[in-house]
């Protein structure tokens, strides 16, 4: 982790926010290793990296209402669109911003955590 968390709420909002974009980055990087940058399966997986490591990181927060969590993944999408916008941008260029999956992914990064908290009853 970039910071130890506790109790620090400056910590949860960007420190995490750096740790989902340096995950998909890195996962991206694996693909650009292998010559598979542009490919669907490449695009789909750092998605799903992204989403997952957002929802985990929610899931350690363990907030108990919806407006908690959306305060948190809000601040986590802007950090990882700067960052996207000065590092990512840098390798694809800012047709990155062009595609469709690209905002998709920015999208779940805001709900999929909410799918994390606490106390909530699921309907069976």
């Amino acid at each position: 982790m970039c910071c130890n968390c506790n109790n620090k709420s400056w910590c949860k909002y960007l420190c995490k926010g750096i740790i989902i974009w340096v995950v998909a980055f890195m996962v991206a990087s694996l693909f650009v290793a292998f010559s598979m940058a542009n490919t669907t399966v490449a695009q789909v997986v750092t998605g799903l990296a992204a989403i997952i490591t957002a929802y985990m990181l929610a899931k350690k927060i363990g907030v108990t209402n919806k407006m908690e969590i959306l305060k948190y993944t809000f601040v986590w999408v802007l950090v990882v669109l700067i960052l996207d916008y000065f590092v990512t941008t840098k390798f694809t260029g800012m047709e990155f911003f062009s595609d469709w999956k690209t905002w998709l992914v920015y999208a779940l990064i805001l709900l999929v955590p909410l799918l994390a908290i606490k106390g909530v009853q699921k309907t069976v």
